[in-house]
């Protein structure tokens, strides 16, 4: 009887330590993944942007947590989206009404959502005219560069963070945890 209750005493030191270790590695992989999937977003933008010869934008919705990837239509295609009468007064329209229509054009590629309760801290990007309502867009461009930016990813507690730097011109990520 004594050997059982020792045996079960030893089990629940175990099960006592490990645990707590456990629910730590837990939150540290959602933020790693999180992390994961926002570098993962980036090269495929910039992939995506270089192959087709097109330009494409990042929009992070800092609300949400969502990362949308969508592809911005060359002047042409555009023009080949609207008809006759459009391209016609187009020039004649609102700045408004003229953004509406071009915002018809633009495509959604992607949309992804970062893991549970991992959330954006702080985002910086040199143009600062790029954030509406929570919203920040980064440029990527057919030549390879994008618009140079950084953000920080939280875990719920706020223990753990990752700093993400994206370099414009080489498209080089350096991520820092904390």
């Amino acid at each position: 009887m004594i050997e059982l209750l020792l045996v079960v005493l030893i089990a629940g030191l175990v099960v006592g330590l490990a645990v707590p270790r456990f629910v730590e590695s837990y939150k540290g992989a959602r933020l790693r993944n999180s992390v994961r999937t926002v570098v993962r977003l980036h090269r495929f933008a910039r992939s995506e942007s270089v192959l087709n010869q097109q330009e494409s934008a990042l929009l992070f919705d800092l609300p949400k947590r969502t990362i949308t990837l969508i592809s911005i239509p060359k002047q042409e295609e555009v023009s080949g989206f609207l008809d006759q009468e459009q391209e016609e007064s187009i020039f004649d329209d609102t700045p408004e009404e003229t953004e509406e229509v071009a915002a018809q054009a633009i495509e959604q590629r992607i949309e992804r959502s970062l893991e549970e309760d991992v959330s954006i801290e702080d985002f910086e990007c040199e143009i600062e005219e790029q954030e509406i309502e929570g919203i920040h867009w980064v440029g990527y461009f057919p030549n390879g560069m994008c618009d140079p930016y950084s953000l920080r990813l939280v875990d719920p507690d706020g223990e753990h963070s990752a700093l993400i730097e994206i370099d414009s011109v080489s498209g080089k990520v350096e991520v820092e945890y904390d």
